[in-house]
């Protein structure tokens, strides 16, 4: 079954505010998983994997700016579905529920808290 989330509030990791709040602020995105398979939908774009722990079949897209490949590694670890860069040692991003929010942390970015959508 799909999930439609939206943002509720944002800020760096360091408290500070993103330098352009704007695209986040209004970030809206469809989560839909089925067994280890994942597919979040959001601003035009479609990260569909599977969350085996591989690249191969991780997200395997292209950068929408440039054309440059996206391959990031995905997992659930401990109900925490992560997502790591390949070639980011380190960089981490997570989503993961903390009540009724969705918390997504964009590694050393922002994070984001989301509340469904009804």
């Amino acid at each position: 079954m799909p999930v439609w989330r939206r943002r509720l509030g944002v800020g760096r990791t360091n408290r500070e505010p993103p330098a352009d709040p704007s695209r986040v602020l209004e970030h809206v995105e469809r989560i839909e998983q089925c067994n280890d398979r994942v597919c979040i939908t959001a601003d035009g774009i479609i990260h569909d994997m599977r969350a085996d722990g591989t690249a191969e079949h991780g997200v395997n897209d292209v950068a929408a700016a440039d054309g440059r490949p996206i391959v990031v590694v995905c997992t659930f670890e401990h109900g925490v579905h992560v997502l790591r860069p390949v070639g980011l040692p380190g960089t981490e991003v997570t989503r993961r529920l903390e009540g009724d929010q969705l918390v997504w942390d964009y590694g050393p970015i922002f994070t984001a808290r989301l509340e469904r959508l009804p």
